[in-house]
């Protein structure tokens, strides 16, 4: 699952290495129950800083600062 902010990806969302959604670390708990994993989807998160201006970027775009909007 990618984020892009404006068109740009916003690095590291959407690595096989990085689970911000928590996906890989559910199914490891019960792959019974928890469907779906990094290999069985495929998608995009569209955002705009017009539309999400609490959310910072951090320096070269990689991710964003954590505060109260996330």
């Amino acid at each position: 699952m990618y984020v892009y902010e404006d068109g740009f990806r916003v690095l590291p969302y959407g690595r096989t290495d990085f689970d911000f959604l928590e996906f890989e670390k559910n199914r490891s708990k019960s792959a019974g129950i928890y469907y779906f994993s990094h290999r069985k989807m495929f998608g995009f998160i569209g955002i705009t800083k017009k539309e999400n201006s609490r959310l910072i970027d951090k320096s070269g775009r990689e991710g964003f600062v954590a505060n109260d909007a996330l």
